[in-house]
C-alpha cells in the first residue's frame, strides 16, 4: 500500500524529532561568551570589574540547575505560605537601583558581547534566503535548461530552515544579553534558572515541531489529491496528538516542571496512581493507534455501509480519534471503540459492486424423478427473469443443483450472483425477483416444497 509509506515516514521523523529535541538541544548552551570571567553563573561566583571597580558576589549554587536542588529540599508550611510575601517591594527595590548600575551593566555586556556574533545571525536569518532565491533565478538557468519554482525546490527548503534558525538565534542572543542584565542588577532568576538556556531549549523544539507540523499537512494534501476519499481529517487530528504530546513531554523534561506538593502526594501513595496513570495512557495510546491504522488503510470512510462479524451493521457517521458512530437501520446511533473495531473482521458494502443471492429448497421424494427438469427450468427462468442482472459469464457462480438427501426432503441449492450493491433497495427488489421466479416455477408444475416432518421442541423428552 503506497500511501501508508508517507505515513510511515512522517512518525519515523516525529520519532527522530523527538530524539534529536530531547538529546540534543537540552544542551543547547548560550549563545554569549560562555567562559563569563566577570559574570559566572553556573560556577556561582559573579565578578563584575571596570577599572578599579570590583564589586563581588557569591551565588550559593551547587548544581548546573539550582532549582532542582530547591525541589529535592522539603520547604516549610511557613515558607510555602509567605512565598509572595516581601517579593514585590524586592523586585521594585532592585529596578529602582538599577540606573546606579548602569556602569556596572555596560562593563559586563562589554565583557560578554562581541559585534561580530550579531552578523553571521542577520546574514543567516535575512540575508542568506533573498540572495539564493536570486543566485537560484538569474544565475541557474544558464547552467540549467529545466528549473522549477523556486518554492518547490531542496535549495528554498534548507534557506527556510537556515533563515528560521538564525532569527531564532537572534532571538536567543537578546535574552542572553536581558540574563546578562538581570545578573548584574540582582535578579536570582537569572542566576538560578539559566533564563537564555531555557528559551534557547524552548524556541528550538517549538521550531522543529512546528516543521514536523508543516510537513505532515504536506503530505497529507498530497495523499488526498491522489485519493478523495482519504481520511484526512481523522489522521491529521491523530498525528496533531501525537505531535503536541511529543513536544509536551519535551517541555516540561527542558523547564523541569515539577507537579508540587500535593498532585505529588496523591500520586505517590504506594504507586496506585503511577499504575491508573500508565494504564490510562496505554489504553489512551492503543485507541488512538488504532485510530491511525484504520484511517490509513482506507477499508472505510464516513458515509460507507459496513457489517461486522458480529453481526453489528450500518452507516459510518463519524470517525473519532478514539472511536466511530455506526447509524442502524433504526436511525440509532452507536458509538464503538477502535479497540473492538480492530478484533472483527468488516466488509464494506458501499465498495461492493456485485450481490449474492443464496436460498436452499426443499423438495418430496416423490418428485425426485421429475427433479432434474425442474431445476433446468429453474434456471432458464431465473435467465429470463433476471437478464438485466444476473451474472451468467462464468466469472461468478450461477447453480441450481440437489446437494443431499435428508431424512424429511431432498436439498437443492440455488446460488446466483448480480450486478447489484447489496444492502440497497435495488438489492431487495431484484432478491424478490429471484423468489418469484422459483414460484413461478413450482405453480406450473404443480409442485409443493416439503414441510418438515420431525418437528423439534425445546425441553421435551
Amino acid at each position: 500500500m503506497k500511501h501508508n509509506n508517507n505515513i510511515i515516514t512522517y512518525l519515523l521523523f516525529t520519532s527522530l524529532y523527538s530524539v534529536y529535541v530531547a538529546s540534543f538541544l537540552t544542551s543547547v548552551p548560550p549563545l554569549l561568551n560562555n567562559n563569563r570571567a566577570n559574570i559566572n553563573i553556573r560556577t556561582g561566583i559573579e565578578t563584575v570589574s571596570k577599572g578599579k571597580n570590583k564589586v563581588e558576589k557569591q551565588l550559593t549554587t551547587s548544581s548546573s540547575y539550582p532549582h532542582e536542588q530547591k525541589r529535592s529540599s522539603i520547604r516549610s508550611p511557613t515558607e510555602l505560605n509567605v512565598a509572595l510575601t516581601g517579593k514585590i517591594s524586592s523586585i521594585l527595590t532592585k529596578l529602582s537601583n538599577a540606573p546606579s548600575k548602569n556602569k556596572e551593566v555596560l562593563s559586563a555586556l562589554q565583557h560578554n558581547m562581541n559585534t561580530l556574533d550579531i552578523i553571521p545571525i542577520c546574514m543567516l536569518g535575512w540575508i542568506m534566503k533573498p540572495v539564493s532565491k536570486y543566485i537560484y533565478n538569474k544565475v541557474f538557468p544558464t547552467f540549467l535548461k529545466r528549473s522549477r519554482d523556486y518554492k518547490q525546490t531542496i535549495l528554498y527548503f534548507v534557506t527556510n530552515i537556515l533563515s528560521s534558525i538564525g532569527r531564532i538565534a537572534l532571538i536567543v542572543y537578546l535574552f542572553d544579553i536581558l540574563d546578562v542584565i538581570l545578573t548584574v542588577i540582582g535578579f536570582e532568576i537569572a542566576a538560578k534558572y539559566e533564563f537564555s538556556t531555557i528559551v534557547a531549549k524552548v524556541c528550538y523544539t517549538v521550531f522543529a515541531a512546528l516543521q514536523m507540523k508543516e510537513y505532515k499537512n504536506a503530505l497529507l494534501q498530497k495523499e488526498k489529491r491522489k485519493n478523495s476519499r482519504y481520511p484526512i481529517t481523522l489522521i491529521n487530528r491523530s498525528l496533531n496528538l501525537l505531535l503536541y504530546i511529543v513536544s509536551g513531554l519535551i517541555l516540561v523534561d527542558t523547564l523541569h516542571i515539577d507537579m508540587g506538593v500535593t498532585l505529588s502526594s496523591l500520586f505517590a501513595f504506594s504507586g496506585v496512581g503511577t499504575i491508573v496513570l500508565s494504564l490510562a495512557s496505554q489504553n489512551i495510546a492503543t485507541g488512538l493507534m488504532n485510530g491511525l491504522e484504520i484511517s490509513v488503510s482506507q477499508n472505510f470512510v464516513v458515509g460507507d455501509e459496513i457489517r461486522m462479524s458480529d453481526g453489528t451493521q450500518g452507516i459510518v457517521a463519524k470517525l473519532g480519534i478514539l472511536g466511530m458512530d455506526i447509524e442502524g437501520d433504526d436511525d440509532l446511533t452507536m458509538e464503538i471503540p477502535y479497540s473492538d473495531v480492530r478484533e472483527q473482521k468488516i466488509i464494506n458494502l458501499s465498495n461492493a459492486s456485485k450481490s449474492q443471492v443464496k436460498q436452499t429448497l426443499r423438495f418430496q421424494y416423490k418428485d425426485m424423478y421429475r427433479l432434474k427438469s425442474i431445476l433446468d427450468e429453474i434456471k432458464i427462468e431465473l435467465k429470463t427473469s433476471c437478464s438485466s442482472t444476473l451474472i451468467t459469464d462464468g466469472t461468478s457462480s450461477f447453480t441450481v443443483v440437489m446437494t443431499d438427501y435428508k431424512e424429511d426432503h431432498i436439498s437443492v441449492i440455488v446460488d446466483t450472483h448480480h450486478y447489484v450493491r447489496p444492502s440497497c433497495a435495488e438489492y431487495d427488489t431484484m432478491r424478490q425477483g429471484v423468489l418469484e421466479a422459483i414460484a413461478r416455477v413450482m405453480e406450473r408444475n404443480n409442485m409443493n416444497f416439503a414441510l418438515p416432518s420431525v418437528v423439534n421442541i425445546a425441553g421435551a423428552d
